[in-house]
């Protein structure tokens, strides 16, 4: 990342939360940190410094951060006249490489400093995927350095800035004002509210795959649900992703009534399929009366929705294979 490159993502980051004009910077800016040095200045309130410590040699820049004060970083001064130089961290009485660029460092912590200043700041501690379903809804990943442990995000619509700790589990939002706060922390737990909505009653490992029971309020009813992986996992926590996946699918299903659609669909064919093309009302009116869902099937790139229509198929089930689109993909009936 360049240097003209890492102040547009700066007042990318202030412009969001503060709609101001960031005033003229009078330095030179030669270096990364003098890039940062104006967005530093101009925060409202600012009381708390950036850095703890920085201090200059010969050869070297070594500082420490006020959000981060347990660690001794340092960035070789002939690096600096590269671009964008790869961090140390101090290990004892060694340098250790820890592979992230300054830029990383800087953009991702100016944000966790921020937040520290913020009178419009929300803490939602996490575990597991969950939190990301609305994340990925409402805000962009604003870079995505891999060997960082910590991520930003930038608001699609809403004026704010989520910084995601994963060292902690703790996602922080930062906004605008405290209107823009209240609808942040409605969309961040809306997915909160619909676990409430579809629970898990019972669960069991086997040597296939996780099997779930689902109480879904909508419908009144319970659900077994089956996961499959590739590679089929030893505990719940290694099929979470899917887990989230899968509540998701079943709040657009259930809650959203796309369910409705998949099962005209299903009536439409097996009607025609069974008068040679032709889609007698009657009979199709019928068949999507009775038709209910017994049982789902998630795996990792589809899904498999278990029907039965107890009144004119019996016991036979009607197996539909759906894509994460929902749209059908194959069709069959156990006879």
């Amino acid at each position: 990342m360049t240097i003209l490159e890492f102040e547009d993502r700066l007042n990318t980051i202030y412009q969001t939360l503060f709609d101001n004009n960031l005033p003229g910077n009078n330095h030179t800016v030669s270096t990364y940190f003098d890039a940062l040095h104006p967005f530093i200045n101009a925060l409202p309130g600012n009381d708390y410094p950036f850095f703890a410590f920085r201090e200059a040699t010969d050869e070297r820049i070594q500082f420490r951060l006020s959000c981060r004060h347990a660690d001794l970083f340092m960035v070789k001064k002939n690096e600096m006249e590269q671009e964008d130089p790869i961090v140390s961290i101090q290990e004892e009485q060694d340098w250790t490489s820890y592979e992230f660029n300054l830029t990383t460092l800087l953009l991702t912590e100016y944000v966790h400093w921020v937040s520290a200043h913020a009178n419009n700041k929300l803490d939602i501690p996490f575990t597991g995927y969950g939190i990301f379903v609305p994340v990925k809804k409402h805000w962009n990943q604003f870079f995505n350095p891999f060997s960082y442990p910590n991520k930003i995000w930038i608001g699609k619509a809403i004026k704010s800035v989520i910084y995601i700790q994963h060292e902690t589990g703790t996602l922080t939002c930062i906004a605008r004002d405290a209107g823009v706060l209240k609808q942040a922390h409605e969309l961040l737990t809306e997915n909160n509210m619909m676990q409430e909505k579809i629970r898990i009653i019972n669960q069991k490992i086997t040597g296939d795959g996780l099997k779930l029971l689902f109480a879904i309020d909508s419908i009144k009813k319970n659900i077994p649900v089956t996961f499959l992986l590739d590679e089929p996992g030893s505990s719940k926590n290694d099929y979470e992703e899917l887990i989230e996946k899968s509540k998701q699918t079943l709040e657009t299903l259930f809650y959203k009534n796309k369910i409705t659609r998949i099962t005209e669909e299903i009536a439409i064919e097996i009607t025609e399929s069974a008068y040679e093309g032709e889609l007698k009302m009657q009979e199709y009116a019928d068949l999507k009366q009775d038709l209910t869902v017994n049982a789902f099937h998630f795996f990792e790139e589809d899904l498999l929705i278990v029907f039965l229509a107890p009144n004119i198929f019996l016991q036979n089930s009607i197996n539909v294979q759906v894509d994460y689109a929902l749209i059908i993909q194959d069709l069959s009936i156990d006879m």
